[in-house]
């Protein structure tokens, strides 16, 4: 986890940004811990499709509640897949469906990097 802030914190330094971001570690199924503000924007590239169920339902609560009305959501998620011995990954209908108690999903694209078939998904907090 340190890694990953470090590396991210050096991209924004790069990037110009440092004095723009902020960078937290938490618990994701747990985001009212972390007493956050709401936000207008939040990203998921490669978090919840790796969640259990119960974890994501969870995930979609801490998500939404950290969010203004109308802030976008971007998702990173695999399409169903064996990954290991466990399947992963949605189809477009099943996100739409597992966000749409507090999201509406705007439109997803197919984006597949490395070698793992993939959407991006734009939602918007309701």
């Amino acid at each position: 986890m340190r890694k990953a802030i470090e590396n991210a914190k050096n991209a924004a330094e790069k990037s110009g940004v440092a004095d723009k971001t902020e960078f937290l570690v938490g618990d994701v199924t747990r985001l009212e811990k972390l007493k956050l503000p709401e936000f207008d924007f939040a990203f998921d590239i490669g978090c919840f499709h790796l969640l259990n169920e119960a974890d994501q339902e969870a995930y979609i609560t801490g998500v939404s509640h950290v969010l203004k009305r109308n802030a976008v959501f971007l998702l990173y998620a695999f399409t169903p897949r064996k990954q290991g011995r466990k399947e992963v990954g949605f189809f477009p209908t099943e996100l739409k469906e597992r966000f749409s108690r507090f999201f509406t999903l705007q439109r997803y694209e197919e984006r597949t990097y490395w070698r793992f078939p993939a959407n991006w998904y734009w939602f918007v907090r309701k």
